[in-house]
């Protein structure tokens, strides 16, 4: 995306009907569980590629996903704003929690910009289910793994030291058939 020569090769190609541009930012830049060094981290500039080759294709809507914790970077937030509003879009940002509809302890930021031309599109909040709360709902865990694979799959001392370091948080981060699927580690 970041590429001129991609986005004038795409912009050949762009119908002339509705064209949304969807992009999964990188979250490592912005999660907690990350660095936090938003733009200063190199896979924090992906947004504004994305940002840039939605201006220069003059899409018509873009779709954006990264991890809720990029609410708390006010330089992100207000480059969106501003995009929206150079880009003539109505923008819309929600924070989706995974576990109300899967068996997951996992929050995601979405964000859609539309063009004001286009009638007004909010992203709404899912509704809650209560089928699958368990791993264990939708995974059996009954496989029998061979002993060189379990050695093969353990991890090192290293490892284990980062996985389990409280800075990181004190939730469970091991998959367990009884509890929902934890957030792994950037």
């Amino acid at each position: 995306i970041d590429d001129i020569q991609c986005i004038k090769k795409l912009h050949a190609m762009k119908p002339s009907a509705f064209t949304q541009l969807t992009g999964g930012f990188p979250c490592q830049p912005f999660s907690k569980q990350g660095d936090q060094r938003g733009l200063k981290d190199c896979r924090g500039q992906v947004l504004q590629a994305i940002l840039r080759g939605s201006w220069l294709l003059q899409v018509d809507s873009v779709l954006l996903e990264c991890v809720d914790n990029v609410l708390h970077f006010d330089d992100i937030q207000q480059m969106l704003d501003m995009h929206a509003k150079m880009a003539g879009m109505n923008i819309s940002k929600i924070v989706f929690d995974l576990q109300a509809q899967w068996p997951v302890r996992r929050s995601r930021f979405w964000c859609l910009l539309i063009k004001n031309s286009i009638p007004k599109l909010s992203l709404c909040p899912w509704p809650q289910s209560s089928d699958r709360q368990t791993l264990g709902d939708i995974i059996p865990f009954d496989a029998i793994w061979l002993g060189m694979h379990e050695q093969d799959l353990a991890w090192d001392d290293m490892e284990n030291a980062v996985y389990s370091d409280l800075a990181y948080g004190h939730d469970l981060r091991v998959l367990n058939a009884q509890c929902k699927a934890p957030t792994m580690l950037h």
